[in-house]
């Protein structure tokens, strides 16, 4: 698995972020940000448990990118449709997308299959764990 980063942020830009998010990220996610700002997958997938499934991994979004690549952007669109307390942070090549669960109840990572790709989603559970912390997730990512 390999990722190819978009560049690297200044830790002036992550504050602002921060602060525009009105919270903190988590340490690993934020310094994956600064060394990377996001970046392109190439041939990466991960196993969810949840869904008895693996799925591949195109992009984690950064800042300063393009409408198609920035999180800023991302969760403006889907500010109304994703879950309270979570960040778009990814997708996969079919539209799913990663999220980062922000509230103390559900922090973690989490693949979101809103158009019900799989068929065990369904417009009640669409949302499955996929790893605690990003360092987790990274290190299951093959």
């Amino acid at each position: 698995m390999s990722i190819n980063p978009f560049g690297k942020l200044s830790p002036a830009r992550l504050k602002q972020f921060e602060a525009t998010l009105g919270f903190p990220l988590p340490a690993d996610y934020r310094e994956f940000l600064r060394l990377k700002n996001g970046g392109k997958f190439q041939g990466a997938v991960v196993r969810i448990a949840a869904l008895q499934a693996n799925v591949a991994l195109d992009e984690f979004f950064g800042l300063d990118l393009d409408d198609r690549l920035n999180l800023e952007v991302w969760n403006y669109q889907y500010y109304y449709k994703k879950p309270a307390g979570s960040l778009v942070i990814g997708a996969d090549p079919g539209g799913g997308m990663v999220l980062l669960g922000l509230d103390p109840g559900w922090s973690g990572l989490y693949y979101w299959d809103h158009s019900h790709w799989f068929e065990k989603s369904t417009p009640e559970q669409s949302i499955y764990l996929m790893a605690a912390t990003f360092t987790e997730l990274m290190a299951m990512v093959r």
